[in-house]
């Protein structure tokens, strides 16, 4: 059925227009299949030369309509009848084939005893047993004036494509000279791009030239190949690689094409799956080269159109996208892409018989390409100079940003400054201070010791309770003077965990029960729920001795300490109130400042004091998270208190109750 179809094609194609099959030479230098040559299709592929030029197979000739003719999808096996009448005063003819990929193009003439003399030719052949030194397969001829001869030229390819002419070797040269011309500047231009490329890589060490080489290389070849350049130059000897070797080219330059344009778009950083789903469409296109190396079929050229037909059209949409974006370099891409996609959309079109085969046609390829060639280079120039604004801005942000550090670092270090010779001062104003404070009660032991030596029969009980008492306070200054040391040097590292505050709080109330009852002062406990808090539990022992330990030292006889904790506003609160003496604004101001300490007074039992149990307490809640505050007027009484961050986690647990402890 294929076969039949076949023939009805060609049929149609070539059905005779006359009577007249004989090309007759006269006053033109070129003479198309149409001038008189005849076309018999041999279906059997078993045709000899006897047979075809027997008088029962002339009928079957069928006349060519057309200078040039191509039919897809099949392979050619057929013979031209060619009756030649010269009357020319010209003797040299060249029968030229302008389509290359013929597997066979051999000619058959007669000699002078009417055996007929087979002439090989065609593409298996080694080019260098080809009749005629050219890139097109030509047969030369010697046809004497007023002769008539009928020869033959039987043709086998990959696809039914026949562009035969008569001409003279001065036509032939006139017109090679302006395809070698037009040739050459292209393959000039496409190796510029190439060198040019290489060395833009090797600089810049970016794979998207790499990929642009390859693909410039391969369409280059693709291109040259087609135009009948590359076999002569580069394989003469290897006839079976010529045949297939247009069609690797051009899937090496779809390929290579296809990640440069997926590279140079960013599409495998916007869309990673879609960049995959090209690329492998794009590498499966392998199998149609190696198919046609394999198994020679019109039908894998056929394939490789309509894939790299669909393959343009995706790129250049990816183009319009990157473009619409925001990027700007796809705009050269863009322009150059869209004159590739067009060129090689009409070429295609040509093959497949959707457009009229015209010598136009013919460099529609190399003139889209030639155009995407340079208009990418520009868009690689662009890329280049865009390259370099973004490492100038870079340099200018870098230098910036260092500018800006080199600003903060100073004044950092200028603040850092200060505070050191703030510390440095209030360090040696405390140290002068502690000096003071030592200085009396060791100097009135150092007399005591030196009385008791000299005069032993005076030391009585007051003596004894007098140097108890200054002991006493020296040993709490002393122990006050190394805890607050240990807090500023860092060795004094809080070691956090959950309580609940009615614990210190009973701890002190059991620790000043006794002192608060010599005193006749009421001791309170104001703790209705319980209040957990992340802390040290240690240090805030200490801090809330301390707090209670002064309140219960500075309240007369007869008057009242309330300490009591509780849940208010996210934090926890602990505070310690007394109707004591209170405390001037004044001092209150400087009550927690080491550098501006202020001096213990003497309690309501004349109990005295080392002064830093105050700054003790700052540091130790500060530690925690905390903060540290105090109220008072003078002569009615005083409040200080503390706060203690509550997390979520610790105020779940306020329900809990006295089940944790």
């Amino acid at each position: 059925m294929k076969r039949i179809t076949t023939i009805l094609v060609f049929l149609v194609l070539w059905s005779p227009s006359g009577s007249g099959q004989t090309v007759s030479t006269g006053g033109q230098e070129s003479y198309g299949q149409s001038s008189g040559m005849a076309l018999l299709y041999d279906s059997t592929r078993s045709l000899g030369i006897e047979e075809v030029a027997s008088s029962a197979r002339a009928a079957e000739f069928v006349p060519f309509t057309q200078d040039r003719i191509r039919q897809i999808g099949t392979n050619l096996h057929a013979w031209v009848r060619i009756e030649v009448t010269n009357q020319s005063t010209r003797r040299h003819w060249l029968l030229a084939s302008r389509y290359l990929w013929l597997a066979r193009f051999d000619l058959y003439r007669q000699d002078a005893q009417g055996h007929w003399r087979m002439l090989p030719h065609g593409m298996l052949l080694d080019r260098t047993l080809w009749p005629y030194d050219h890139r097109l397969m030509v047969h030369p001829l010697e046809l004497d004036y007023g002769r008539t001869e009928v020869m033959y030229l039987k043709i086998e390819a990959n696809s039914s494509e026949l562009w035969l002419s008569l001409v003279t070797a001065d036509q032939l040269g006139r017109t090679e000279r302006v395809h070698a011309g037009l040739s050459m500047l292209y393959l000039g231009l496409c190796l510029v791009m190439v060198v040019y490329n290489l060395f833009l890589a090797a600089s810049l060490r970016d794979w998207n030239y790499v990929y642009y080489v390859g693909f410039v290389l391969s369409f280059t070849l693709g291109n040259t190949h087609y135009g009948g350049y590359t076999y002569p130059l580069l394989w003469p000897h290897f006839p079976w690689f010529n045949l297939w070797a247009d069609l690797l080219f051009w899937w090496l330059g779809l390929w290579s094409g296809t990640l440069f344009c997926l590279r140079f778009l960013g599409v495998a950083a916007r869309s990673p799956r879609l960049a995959k789903v090209v690329s492998r469409a794009s590498l499966a296109g392998v199998v149609l080269p190696l198919g046609n190396y394999l198994y020679s079929q019109a039908l894998f050229y056929e394939l490789f159109y309509y894939l790299a037909l669909v393959q343009f059209l995706v790129m250049f949409g990816l183009g319009v996208r990157a473009y619409r974006s925001g990027m700007t370099q796809a705009r050269f891409y863009l322009v150059g892409w869209g004159a590739l996609v067009v060129a090689n959309s009409l070429s295609i079109l040509v093959v497949l018989n959707l457009l009229p085969q015209t010598e136009f046609f013919d460099w529609t390829r190399q003139l889209g390409s030639a155009f995407e060639i340079v208009f990418f280079s520009f868009a690689l120039a662009d890329r280049i100079s865009q390259l370099n604004r973004e490492k100038l801005d870079a340099q200018r942000h870098l230098a910036q940003a260092a500018e800006q550090e080199a600003e903060v670092l100073e004044k950092r270090v200028a603040e850092r400054t200060a505070e050191i010779r703030v510390a440095n001062e209030t360090k040696d104003k405390f140290f002068s201070i502690i000096s003071h404070d030592l200085r009396g009660p060791i100097g009135s032991l150092s007399f005591l010791f030196n009385e008791v030596l000299q005069r032993p029969e005076e030391f009585d009980q007051e003596v004894l309770e007098i140097t108890r008492q200054t002991t006493k306070t020296t040993h709490q200054l002393l122990n006050d003077l190394l805890d607050w040391a240990q807090s500023q040097s860092g060795h004094l590292l809080p070691e956090p965990t959950w309580f609940d505050l009615a614990v210190p709080l009973k701890k002190m109330a059991e620790l000043l029960g006794h002192q608060a009852r010599q005193k006749k002062i009421e001791l309170t406990l104001d703790n209705p729920k319980p209040v957990w808090v992340y802390a040290d539990p240690a240090m805030v022992t200490t801090v809330v001795r301390n707090l209670c330990s002064n309140a219960i030292k500075y309240t007369p006889v007869g008057g009242k300490v309330t300490v009591g904790a509780r849940t208010e506003g996210g934090t926890a609160l602990c505070f310690v109130e007394d109707t004591g003496l209170g405390v001037s604004q004044e001092q209150l101001s400087r009550l927690f400042s080491p550098a501006e300490r202020v001096q213990s007074a003497l309690g309501t039992a004349s109990e005295t004091g080392s002064g830093l149990g105050l700054i003790l307490c700052k540091e130790f809640v500060e530690k925690n998270g905390g903060t540290l505050g105090a109220e008072s007027t003078l002569g009615q009484g005083s409040r200080f208190w503390f706060r203690l961050p509550v997390t979520g986690e610790a105020s779940e647990r306020l329900d809990l109750g006295q089940e944790a402890l």
